[in-house]
């Protein structure tokens, strides 16, 4: 999985030396790299003991061009929280699901849940492990990355449902499906017997019945598709 560069809003002025990588494909392959090497460090080892020299060995980049791709580790750090609210289409070079996109906000859900049960469940820990030692500005960030996934939950519902973005009640559903998922890989101590297809799917028709169940102008979105 990739960030995609001019997606993430954090000034840069430290890696100038990436401008002149005139490859980015080779800048996201070797980015990436880093990343995922860090995160696995992190989570193993925890954030303020893993060093840079830790994130080279495990990621097979030497030092030298360690600055070719990343500021710092706190760089590192950032770009693996923007990951928790950006999933991504892997066919889209890290831009993120567009609930419209797909055929039913269901299926936008079971995608949602299931990519934070596998390749999303590391970065949702450490950044509930994190967070309470981020400073301002970057705690500030993450959760204006988070308002951003509400905000995008509550326009796929306007979308498929007689329900508006703005209605109260699309707020609440909103945060409750973001909610739970962060809450899937929070609680995957005690949900081992589950496999992630199942648990995306499962969720995924517990939040569309709710939401079909509230009263709107031309019923739930199963009904939009008949009519």
């Amino acid at each position: 999985m990739t960030t995609k560069d001019d997606s993430y809003t954090r000034e840069d002025p430290g890696i100038e030396r990436v401008k002149r990588i005139r490859n980015p494909a080779l800048v996201r392959e070797r980015r990436t790299q880093l990343l995922d090497a860090a995160l696995e460090l992190f989570v193993e080892k925890g954030y303020h003991r893993t060093t840079i020299r830790d994130i080279c060995a495990r990621s097979g980049i030497n030092r030298a061009s360690f600055y070719d791709f990343v500021q710092n580790k706190d760089d590192i750090l950032r770009r693996l929280l923007y990951r928790m609210h950006h999933p991504e289409r892997p066919e889209s070079n890290g831009e993120p699901y567009d609930p419209a996109s797909l055929a039913s906000f269901e299926a936008y859900l079971i995608y949602l849940f299931e990519f934070a049960w596998t390749e999303n469940r590391e970065v949702i820990q450490l950044t509930y492990r994190t967070a309470g030692d981020m400073a301002r500005d970057d705690l500030g960030e993450v959760l204006s990355h988070d308002a951003a996934l509400v905000d995008r939950v509550a326009k796929g519902i306007d979308h498929f449902y007689d329900l508006k973005a703005d209605d109260d009640r699309v707020a609440l559903i909103a945060n409750v499906i973001v909610f739970l998922n962060a809450f899937l890989p929070l609680r995957g101590w005690n949900l081992r017997q589950f496999d992630a297809a199942y648990l995306a799917k499962t969720l995924a028709r517990l939040v569309t019945d709710m939401i079909g169940t509230l009263k709107t102008g031309a019923g739930s979105e199963a009904q939009r598709r008949q009519a």
